[in-house]
């Protein structure tokens, strides 16, 4: 059970509103529980807690004439996160390690285009950053497991007779 709820609302033919909140949840997989890798100092870590998170996200898309553009901000806020690669204080080895709590923070924007009757080019671009707390009682540091900037740009090409796309 996965409980979330969205929205959109629509302002114009052109314009609409969106919302969601969502609540997610991640076990630990069987490797980082139980599986070590000695040619990387990769050790298991047995005592790792399920991670979950509560998110909200709400934005506003626009359609064009020939695609769209969605602008939108989201904040989301995990407990017992699962942050991978640690290095174990006072040895070369790392494991996996739930911090008490990450909050991540962010917006984004998204379109695409369509080019020809069978090309559409797309893009997507969002800014993150975040804070964490290490262990319950530890001070609130930045969270560097955060990816600041992303991008990606695409092209999609569809032969619909065939019933293929690249």
């Amino acid at each position: 059970w996965i409980p979330q709820i969205g929205a959109i609302l629509k302002m114009t033919d052109a314009t609409s509103l969106y919302a969601r909140y969502a609540e997610g949840f991640k076990m630990p997989t069987a490797e980082q529980l139980f599986i070590s890798v000695p040619a990387f100092n990769l050790v298991p870590n047995p005592d790792l807690q399920p991670e979950s998170v509560r998110s909200y996200e709400a934005g506003v898309r626009f359609k064009l004439a020939r695609g769209y553009v969605s602008f939108g901000a989201f904040y989301a806020d995990y407990t017992d996160f699962i942050q991978s690669f640690v290095t174990i204080p006072g040895t070369t080895n790392i494991s996996y390690v739930n911090l008490s709590s990450v909050t991540l923070h962010g917006i984004e924007i998204s379109g695409q285009y369509q080019v020809s009757e069978n090309l559409r080019a797309n893009f997507a671009a969002s800014y993150q950053s975040g804070d964490q707390v290490a262990s319950p009682g530890a001070a609130e540091t930045p969270f560097d497991g955060a990816t600041p900037f992303n991008g990606t740009l695409g092209l999609r090409y569809a032969m619909p007779d065939y019933k293929l796309e690249f």
